[in-house]
């Protein structure tokens, strides 16, 4: 690295981050350190699956679904100075399971396992560069009282049934890499110490992102 401007970086990708983190990886190899996964929608999301379902083809509801999703995207622009075009439902469609498979493909299945529910290896290249892939996930739903957020993730859930899953991504789906575990107590909205920081008694995902630092800074990065 000769200066800043040729670093590498450490990408810490939530959710939809995860993918989105592995297009950048595939764009600029060079650029990337490494990618941690964090319940990342590797695999798409059974939520994503029924929501689209529902959706009606130039509907009105879809019409509105799209309007209140760019819309929050508008905000984030305005918050962060950014001017990105918005496209909710081609961001919904990237989330089911369809969606992810192609994107997948595209990329070569880089990081991620096609035929199991299981990581890869640590070290994934990349055009001749070798990029660190790590990932971790909650199990949990109901982690507080408190969390306001919880009831909907509750409902959420009931959309896998039996599998475990963190209320919006299925435990399969989140794995990436080196999966350093799936067995926190923690839900979707947990996993980013929101809302408010209130979480289960049991996982602290700040000491989470904290280890994460120290093993990156261990390997070198």
């Amino acid at each position: 690295m000769n200066s800043l401007g040729h670093a590498k970086v450490n990408l810490m990708a939530h959710s939809q981050g995860a993918p989105t983190s592995r297009v950048a990886a595939a764009l600029v190899p060079h650029r990337i350190a490494s990618i941690t996964s964090i319940d990342g929608v590797n695999k798409g999301s059974r939520v994503a699956d029924v929501v689209r379902g529902i959706l009606p083809p130039g509907s009105y509801v879809e019409g509105g679904a799209d309007a209140i999703a760019n819309a929050l995207g508008d905000l984030i622009n305005a918050l962060s100075g950014a001017d990105n075009p918005q496209d909710g439902l081609a961001a919904l469609e990237t989330l089911t399971t369809p969606g992810t498979i192609s994107l997948n493909d595209a990329l070569g299945w880089k990081g991620v396992n096609r035929n199991a529910c299981a990581g890869t290896s640590e070290d994934v290249w990349i055009n001749g560069n070798r990029i660190k892939f790590f990932s971790w996930t909650g199990r949990g739903v109901w982690t507080n009282v408190f969390d306001i957020t919880d009831p909907f993730l509750g409902i959420t859930a009931l959309a896998f049934g039996s599998e475990p899953n963190d209320g919006l991504v299925g435990v399969c789906s989140t794995m990436m890499g080196n999966v350093i575990g799936t067995h926190y107590d923690m839900n979707h909205v947990d996993a980013i110490n929101h809302l408010l920081g209130a979480r289960s008694l049991w996982t602290n995902p700040v000491t989470l992102y904290r280890t994460q630092a120290n093993r990156l800074q261990n390997r070198g990065l």
